[in-house]
C-alpha cells in the first residue's frame, strides 16, 4: 500500500426512521481491497440532529458505527471521516457500501456485515442477519 488518504462518506437520512437501528456499516471497495487505517473515525453532523452514536468499531475492511437503538434516527446529513490505505492499483469500481443494522447485532457485531466477495445464488448469504438495508 503506497498511500494513506482521508475519506469522507456522507450519509443522508431523508426522513425520520420508523425502526430502531443499532448500527451503520461502511465498507470500502474490495477489488483491489482498500484497507481502513485503524487510527480513528470522526462523525460530523452537517445538518439535523446528531447521530445517537455509542461507539465505533474499526476493522481493516469496514467501519461500524454502533448506535443507541432506543433513539430513532432523525432527518439529517452525517459525514463519516476516516483514513484508508490505497494500493498502487486503483479499484476497477470505486463502489462503497453502506448498511443499516437492527438489534440482532447486539448479540454479535459480525451479524452487521456485507459479503464483499462475489454474489452468491442465495442472496441471504451476502449480508449478515442484522442488516435491514444496504446501499
Amino acid at each position: 500500500f503506497a498511500t494513506t488518504v482521508q475519506v469522507t462518506v456522507p450519509v443522508e437520512i431523508l426522513d425520520d426512521a420508523d425502526i430502531s437501528l443499532h448500527g451503520l456499516l461502511v465498507v470500502p471497495p474490495s477489488e483491489p481491497r482498500l484497507r481502513v487505517v485503524p487510527d480513528g473515525v470522526q462523525v460530523d453532523t452537517a445538518y439535523g440532529a446528531a447521530l445517537p452514536l455509542m461507539g465505533v468499531s474499526i476493522n481493516e475492511d469496514h467501519v461500524l458505527l454502533r448506535l443507541d437503538g432506543s433513539k430513532k434516527l432523525q432527518r439529517g446529513l452525517y459525514l463519516i471521516h476516516f483514513s484508508i490505505y490505497v494500493p498502487e492499483a486503483e479499484p476497477r469500481f470505486n463502489l462503497w457500501q453502506v448498511a443499516l443494522c437492527n438489534s440482532s447485532m447486539a448479540v454479535s457485531e459480525s451479524k452487521c456485515s456485507l459479503n464483499s466477495g462475489l454474489p452468491s445464488a442465495d442472496r441471504s448469504e451476502e449480508r449478515g442477519e442484522a442488516v435491514v438495508a444496504g446501499f
